[in-house]
């Protein structure tokens, strides 16, 4: 479909205000940054064994926020490459997903830390075949207190406790990129470029 046959989107006068403005040179555009979104699913179990489908995990931040999916941007320590890992490496994932193997691994210990962060849920384990089944003790919230702090990184968290990164649970979905303005032209629509990762 062309762009010209595209139906237009509305958009709330204050988001069209401020994207007029960006668009016109009177405010200057947000810096881009590097970031993750995971998407929990886990199979319904149907009746004989069968599966009836898909559950889908999301959490609300704030009670004036719509429910969202763990994830956030990029931390400098998530570029940490001494960290445990099993399942596709750092250079598999950016073959995966379009983008350098140092970017690729930071985007997937994002993802890891982040979802860890946000719901308890440790993308990892003692062996490349396991995972952590509880995080509901005072020592996982500690960790995810700590974690949150930026005290620790995954990478050091991992190695203390003897775990490592299951990048093997992670399957690429999409991979957004911010749009490039034009100086005192029209924006280019958000490119689906890629690959970002997104969890099961």
């Amino acid at each position: 479909m062309s762009s010209a046959a595209r139906p237009g989107i509305r958009l709330p006068d204050r988001l069209a205000d401020r994207a007029r403005d960006v668009l016109e040179g009177r405010t200057p555009p947000v810096a881009p940054r590097d970031a993750a979104t995971v998407m929990l699913l886990r199979p319904v179990p149907g009746a004989s064994g069968t599966d009836a489908g898909l559950q889908v995990y999301m959490l609300r931040r704030r009670p004036s926020m719509a429910f969202v999916f763990p994830g956030g941007s990029v931390d400098a320590r998530d570029a940490e490459i001494e960290v445990g890992w099993a399942g596709p490496d750092a250079l598999e994932w950016g073959r995966r997903i379009d983008a350098p193997a140092d970017l690729a691994r930071a985007l997937v210990c994002a993802a890891v830390r982040e979802t860890f962060e946000e719901c308890g849920v440790l993308l990892a384990g003692p062996t490349a075949d396991t995972v952590v089944a509880d995080t509901r003790g005072e020592d996982w919230e500690a960790d995810r207190a700590a974690l949150l702090e930026r005290s620790v990184s995954l990478a050091g968290l991992l190695r203390r406790r003897g775990l490592v990164l299951r990048s093997d649970l992670l399957r690429p979905w999409s991979r957004w990129v911010t749009p490039v303005t034009e100086e005192r032209g029209p924006a280019r629509r958000p490119a689906r470029q890629g690959r970002q990762r997104r969890g099961r």
